[in-house]
C-alpha cells in the first residue's frame, strides 16, 4: 500500500477521534451541570427531566439552570391556576348540590391559594433575574409551596375535579421542591 494512503487514513482516524471527543466535550458540561444543579433535589431524576424539557434557554451556568427550574415551575403553576379558574367558573354555574358544596369550597380555596402561589413564583423569578439576596428567593418559593399545600389539604379525599386537582397539586409541589433544590446548589456556588 501507498504510504500516502496510510498517512491519509491515520489523519482521517485522528480527525474523527477529535471530532468525537470535541462533540462529547460540548455535551458533557451541560449534562454534568444539570446533574450538579439537581443534586439537592429530593427527586433527582424528575428534576433532570424537568430541566431537560426546556430546550429554548441557555445552560451555561447554574443561574441558567435555576432560571429554567423556576420557569418550568411557573408553567406548572399557570396550568393549575387555569384549571382552578375553569373549575371555579363551572361550579358557579352548577345547580346548588349539597354533595358538591365541599368540592366547590375546596376549589374556591385553591383559587385564592393558587393566586398567591403564582405571585410568589413570579416574585422568585424576578428576584433571581435581578440578583436579589438568596433568602428572599427562598422565601418566595416556600410561600408558593405553603399555598399549594393549603390547596392540597382541602382537595384530599374529595372526588371529581378536586381529585384531579390533588394530582396536579402534587406535580406542582414536585416542581417547587426541584426549584428549591436547584436554588440551594446555585446559592452554594455563588
Amino acid at each position: 500500500m501507498n504510504p500516502t494512503y496510510h498517512s491519509f487514513l491515520f489523519l482521517l482516524s485522528l480527525a474523527f477521534c477529535l471530532v468525537l471527543s470535541y462533540g462529547r466535550l460540548l455535551v458533557l458540561p451541560t449534562s454534568n451541570l444539570t446533574t450538579e444543579a439537581c443534586s439537592q433535589s429530593p427527586k433527582k431524576d424528575l428534576c433532570e427531566k424537568i430541566i431537560n424539557l426546556d430546550q429554548s434557554n441557555p445552560r451555561k451556568n447554574l443561574n441558567d439552570i435555576a432560571f429554567i427550574a423556576f420557569d418550568q415551575t411557573d408553567k406548572a403553576a399557570t396550568t393549575n391556576l387555569e384549571f382552578v379558574s375553569q373549575a371555579t367558573a363551572i361550579s358557579a354555574t352548577a345547580p346548588n348540590d349539597p354533595a358538591q358544596s365541599a368540592v366547590d369550597k375546596a376549589i374556591k380555596i385553591c383559587s385564592i391559594e393558587y393566586e398567591h402561589a403564582s405571585d410568589a413564583i413570579d416574585g422568585a423569578i424576578s428576584a433571581l433575574t435581578s440578583g436579589t439576596k438568596g433568602e428572599v428567593i427562598e422565601k418566595f418559593l416556600k410561600d408558593a409551596t405553603t399555598s399549594v399545600e393549603t390547596c392540597q389539604v382541602n382537595t384530599k379525599g374529595q372526588n371529581g375535579i378536586a381529585m384531579q386537582l390533588d394530582h396536579m397539586n402534587q406535580d406542582l409541589l414536585d416542581h417547587l421542591e426541584n426549584a428549591l433544590g436547584v436554588f440551594h446548589v446555585y446559592l452554594e456556588n455563588n
